[in-house]
């Protein structure tokens, strides 16, 4: 259990709901693009944050197809990090929006590349971009990336 009381098979929980909603996000932008990319395959989610006011943010990792790709399989990962808000009642996520930054790569060993880049991007590079904070940084919960949502 963590600081804001969420229990393991929560979290858990919480890991699926958000894999099954960050795959439709991906495949419903992708079908709508004059250039689709590659089907999404899996979406692994890397950490949840939570915090008191029902805010949350993660990081996933998506497998998807990549005919363009420079390994025999065909397929890349893609990094990014997401926010929403949790339903305190219901427990419902809804995604509110992708932030700028993410990683990608078609390399053999691209979901552990991609891995250790989301992570050392929103984990510790955050604070060093004018306004910004780290997501494990307290400040980040009141910073402007939720002034709209």
């Amino acid at each position: 259990m963590n600081e804001y009381g969420i229990e393991q098979s929560e979290y858990k929980a919480d890991k699926k709901q958000l894999s099954n909603l960050t795959k439709l996000r991906r495949d419903s932008i992708r079908l709508s693009s004059a250039t689709p990319e590659g089907k999404s395959l899996e979406v692994y989610i890397d950490t949840i944050f939570y915090n008191s006011d029902n805010k949350i943010v993660f990081l996933s990792i998506t497998k998807k197809e990549n005919k363009y790709a420079m390994n025999d399989d065909g397929i890349s990962y893609s990094g990014e990090c997401y926010i929403g808000i949790k339903e305190a009642e219901s427990k419902k996520i809804k995604i509110y929006d992708r932030l700028k930054y993410s990683s990608t790569s078609d390399e053999l060993d691209g979901f552990d590349r991609v891995q250790k880049s989301i992570r050392k991007i929103y984990l510790t590079e955050m604070e060093f971009i004018d306004g910004r904070f780290n997501i494990n940084d307290n400040r980040f919960w009141t910073s402007k990336v939720w002034s709209e949502k």
